[in-house]
């Protein structure tokens, strides 16, 4: 058993699939979760039955993700909720985290995919990616998340060829 906090996460594999724990239901809180990385991801988790509820945020809304006949499907699970918030607003980051019919109890987990992959944009842009990344991880801090994931390319050096080690600015 795979375990969080002593709540079961996810049984030993049964027939090749792990299933959450029926008894203690996990919620999963995926930010971005309709570009690449969150799309493949949320399939994962539904495909393998890692949680009983899944919601995901994203600034796009499904129709206009590209998502094909495949996500579609994956976003339409019964155990999917998607809803569209722009997270680098206070109020909608609120609402990503709030409680919802569908999840009347606090995320498990969270696991921000959020983020900007084009390069060369204006410094403005990352310094709002940045303020975005800091209020949900705020929010996910006030509502007492249990495990919160920030993944990121870890692009934060400047447009210089020069090499950057770990030590640099």
């Amino acid at each position: 058993k795979y375990r969080l906090k002593g709540k079961t996460l996810f049984n030993e594999p049964k027939n090749g699939h792990t299933m959450a724990d029926e008894e203690s239901p996990v919620s999963l809180l995926v930010l971005g979760g309709l570009g690449m990385v969150g799309r493949s991801f949320v399939k994962y988790v539904t495909d393998f039955g890692l949680a009983q509820h899944v919601r995901v945020v994203d600034k796009t809304i499904p129709v206009m993700a590209y998502l094909g006949d495949e996500f579609k499907a994956v976003m339409a699970h019964p155990t999917v909720e998607v809803v569209q918030a722009n997270l680098g607003v206070a109020e909608h980051v609120e609402r990503a985290f709030a409680a919802s019919e569908k999840c009347p109890h606090p995320f498990h987990l969270v696991v921000n995919l959020a983020a900007e992959t084009r390069y060369g944009l204006p410094p403005e842009t990352y310094k709002s990616i940045l303020e975005l990344r800091v209020l949900c991880a705020q929010q996910a801090a006030r509502v007492q998340v249990e495990k919160y994931v920030e993944v990121s390319t870890g692009q934060v050096y400047g447009g210089d060829t020069t090499y950057s080690g770990e030590p640099a600015p």
